[in-house]
């Protein structure tokens, strides 16, 4: 590596103008696309189109070494560049192995006049010496590529871009061993992988977390003693993985020498786990492999060379070459592999016989066993970009980040993945079930949005909130990623009754007007008196459509029920039973053996409800947002709840207000005569102990309007 001095009475400030000037003029006269950051070309997951870097134009800037002692990069190197943007933090890989040249790279992030280098290339291709960006962490935004030649070398440059965002993991189907869903402090997870049953993947911070797996299954959790990893697989009883610095590690069983890892291996790319034996990718493209070697699977053939991928099955190993054609060593050797020079990616069963491949076109083919249908991706099914196979099924992610399963005749198997699974990154077949990461976390907090949705669904859509405003589904004036109706959240409190008498044939209906849909769940606490002894005597209440529910049942004869029955309603379950023209109705039905006449002087019913609600966002209806003229400061909210404050109406009742409608009226009266004579504190208005006379004069003296608050 050269190193050239600055020369005299050129300062460095001066050295970095004229630097800049240069960047600037080149990227003016720019004509070719790809030949400055400025117009660089997009890059697509999979193969990316050949380009001839004879016909760029040197940049004036050109990078130092820095981390990458074989860059070698001059001023008159010529580049090109590429960008993709990351929708969500991840990983990339990038390999540059069927370029025709010695490729230099160097990537960033940023915007072109304030890139930041964030990686480089290390000759990751074998003996040729084309360029190799492994798992490079990026985060959400545009990623640059940037591609030179070492001394200054030209030629073709091909490459292959593959992306892993840091996502929730989303399982469906069934499994013998319980719920397929992940641990609810699972996390962001980076890898997914199956093994018998079991899920483990590997999270954001590099450590593996497995879940349904056997208690004896040792090789599922994280070795001990070993910090964060940047790649894992597991095989039928071991688990290899690659360190952050690039070596391998190995745990579980060693009966067959497959966590025997070979002295001088150096540095890693990848690794993967077979049946019984352990396959590995070093960073200058050569295949090693150790452990069971009964079918030869552990025998590298000679003249391999460098390869671009790895893939390990049943006493088999897979290898995708530098030319784009396939290798199958050890069992299964006799099966017919597909021909071409065109395939991008492999995938193996590690417990069966089954092998996919990847087109550059999107086509996948399969070949060896195909018991279950495995190997028979749907007709006409869009291109794919990433594949995986098991035991008895497969999948692919197609460019849109959907997912298409397919194989797997056991019962209760599920192909169709969920209408809110979102895009996907990286997917596993497990028996019975698939386990895929999905950017469906738009938060990014680790938790699979439509697990969220009681906390972040604030319209009751079933959709988490940061999608709809995503998608312009959900108005979010302020930019400040909170749905403007659910800034407008509210605290309800309301009190129904005491009402009655309660009987068969004495039903009872409580509606409230402009009613308050709620955002969270509501709970609802019911008590009463009355003929409730038997199993038959109960009071029904209905809430819309969805909530019914027998109370009462069995608390005694005539006696207050000993205290408040709880129960909950989901937001959808309240909402319900809000009508087009916004009143709630709550229907209170007595069964048939429920004697009305029973208990002196009145049965009766009381219900509570508590909840959090939002009101319509556009309060004072001059057609803008509450909370963009708040957040404009044009209206004042005093209070900081998100309404308006000449809208703000009081939504706690006033103490006369029994039905929590507003006002004091002919129900609140009806009220008061059905608990006459009794303790009742709801109507004891005067605290002498008995509703009465004087209560009924105060709630005469406070008919109409409850007073603002």
């Amino acid at each position: 590596m050269k190193i050239t001095g600055i020369p005299s009475g050129l300062s460095l400030l001066h050295l970095a103008s004229l630097a800049l000037a240069a960047l600037v003029s080149s990227a003016a006269s720019a004509r070719v696309a790809g030949d400055e950051c400025s117009n660089a070309i997009p890059a697509v997951l999979g193969a990316n189109a050949a380009l001839n870097t004879a016909t760029m134009t040197a940049s004036a800037n050109p990078p130092s070494d820095l981390d990458c002692s074989l860059l070698d990069w001059t001023a008159s190197t010529k580049d090109a560049w590429w960008y993709f943007d990351a929708p969500h933090a991840g990983m990339i890989t990038i390999d540059f192995c069927p370029s025709s040249y010695d490729t230099s790279v160097v990537i960033y992030q940023g915007d072109c006049g304030a890139l930041v280098r964030i990686g480089c290339d290390d000759d990751g291709c074998g003996p040729s010496f084309q360029s190799r960006i492994d798992r490079l962490d990026v985060s959400a935004g545009r990623v640059y590529i940037r591609v030179g030649g070492y001394q200054g070398a030209t030629g073709t440059v091909q490459f292959n871009l593959s992306y892993e965002a840091i996502g929730a993991v989303r399982s469906w189907g069934s499994h013998w061993n319980g719920s397929v869903q992940p641990p609810a402090d699972l996390g962001l997870v980076r890898r997914v992988t199956t093994d018998d049953g079991a899920t483990i993947a590997l999270r954001a911070n590099g450590l593996l977390r497995a879940w349904n797996s056997h208690f004896t299954a040792t090789h599922h959790t994280h070795p001990a003693g070993v910090g964060a990893l940047s790649a894992f697989d597991i095989g039928d009883r071991h688990g290899v993985g690659v360190t952050t610095a690039g070596f391998a590690v190995c745990w579980g069983s060693n009966d067959k020498g497959q966590c025997s890892i070979p002295a001088g291996l150096g540095a890693l790319h990848d690794i993967r786990a077979g049946f019984e034996h352990t396959l590995a990718l070093r960073q200058n493209g050569l295949v090693a492999a150790w452990g069971d070697n009964y079918d030869g699977e552990s025998t590298v053939p000679a003249g391999l060379g460098a390869v671009r991928a790895i893939a390990a099955g049943y006493a088999s190993s897979v290898v995708l070459k530098q030319n784009g054609s396939l290798g199958l060593f050890g069992a299964y050797s006799w099966t017919s592999v597909p021909s071409g020079t065109d395939f991008i990616a492999i995938a193996a069963s590690p417990n069966g016989a089954a092998f996919l491949a990847l087109r550059a076109s999107g086509a996948v083919v399969g070949w060896g066993s195909d018991s279950y249908g495995q190997l028979q991706a749907p007709w006409q099914m869009p291109p794919a970009v990433a594949i995986a196979v098991g035991d008895s099924r497969a999948a692919a992610i197609l460019a849109d980040g959907s997912l298409v399963g397919w194989g797997g005749t056991l019962p209760g198997t599920s192909h169709t993945s969920p209408d809110d699974l979102g895009p996907v990154t990286g997917v596993a077949c497990g028996s019975g079930f698939f386990a895929a990461i999905s950017t469906g976390d738009c938060n990014e907090n680790g938790v699979f949005d439509p697990m969220e949705r009681v906390a972040f669904d604030c319209d009751g859509n079933g959709i988490h909130d940061c999608y709809d405003i995503r998608l312009f589904r959900m108005e979010d004036c302020n930019g400040n990623s909170i749905g403007d109706e659910c800034e407008k959240q509210l605290t309800v409190s309301k009190t129904i009754g005491p009402v009655g008498p309660i009987g068969y044939l004495s039903p009872w209906s409580w509606s409230v007007e402009d009613a308050v849909a709620a955002v969270e769940p509501v709970t609802m606490r019911v008590r009463g008196s009355g003929d409730f002894s038997g199993a038959l005597e109960f009071v029904q209440l209905r809430v819309g459509n969805l909530f019914e529910v027998d109370a009462l049942a069995g608390t005694g004869d005539c006696t207050q029920s000993p205290a408040w029955i709880t129960y909950t309603l989901t937001p959808d379950e309240f909402n319900s039973g809000i009508a087009a023209d916004g009143t709630w109705r709550l229907d209170m039905i007595a069964s048939s053996a429920v004697n009305a006449n029973l208990c002196t002087p009145a049965s009766w019913i009381e219900v509570k409800i508590d909840y959090t609600g939002a009101k319509p966002s556009d309060c004072d209806a001059n057609g803008e947002l509450d909370s963009c003229q708040i957040a404009a400061g044009t209206v004042p909210d005093t209070n900081g709840n998100g309404v308006i404050d000449t809208c703000e109406t009081p939504l706690t009742a006033c103490p006369t207000d029994a039905d929590g409608n507003g006002a004091t009226g002919a129900t609140d009266l009806g009220a008061l005569l059905g608990a006459w004579g009794t303790v009742n504190a709801n109507f004891d208005f005067n605290a002498d102990g008995v509703v009465g006379a004087q209560d009924l004069a105060v709630l005469l003296a406070a008919w109409g309007p409850c007073p603002e608050a």
